[in-house]
């Protein structure tokens, strides 16, 4: 699922000074996971980029089982690719005897939290691999001028769907 959910970016290339997304890959089909502290290796193909995966300080291990809390949309990605089935469920609020997750976060939110969520970034996960040239200053003092354009998928709803290339 991890290398699934990076294909959202594209493989970085000499020359670019930006992060291209895939055009095919909706940003809402994107996943960070928590938990675990792992880097994403653009200059890596797809399917290769997870890299340093570690969990409590140790390295992920490849045969192990772990368990993994996702709603119920990320599931049916997993069951439809796969990577999951029915038997894989160890909790599941998808039926009238359980509530649902989001109900019990409204829950703890409340209870425990006096109804205010304040989120962090925990900075368990970055993007390596880039080439030298994405620190081209007068490339991106042009991209934050406007006079270079980001460009976006056909239909508008994928951002910078083209690396920027150093100019």
């Amino acid at each position: 699922m991890m290398e699934w959910t990076v294909g959202y970016y594209q493989s970085a290339k000499d020359g670019d000074v930006t992060i291209a997304f895939n055009p095919d890959f909706r940003a809402y089909n994107y996943d960070m996971l928590s938990g675990i502290n792992y880097e994403i290796d653009l200059s890596k193909p797809q399917g290769s980029r997870i890299v340093n995966a570690t969990l409590d300080g140790k390295p992920i291990e490849p045969s192990a089982t772990y368990k993994l809390a996702v709603n119920n949309y990320r599931f049916g990605t997993l069951m439809s690719n796969g990577w999951a089935t029915m038997n894989d469920v160890y909790y599941s609020s998808a039926n009238d005897t359980m509530p649902a997750i989001r109900d019990l976060i409204v829950k703890y939110t409340q209870e425990q939290l006096g109804g205010t969520l304040t989120p962090k970034c925990d900075h368990n996960w970055r993007i390596v691999g880039l080439p030298s040239s994405f620190n081209d200053e007068a490339t991106i003092a042009k991209i934050k001028s406007g006079d270079i354009k980001i460009p976006s998928s056909s239909d508008g709803r994928t951002p910078n769907v083209k690396a920027i290339q150093k100019q």
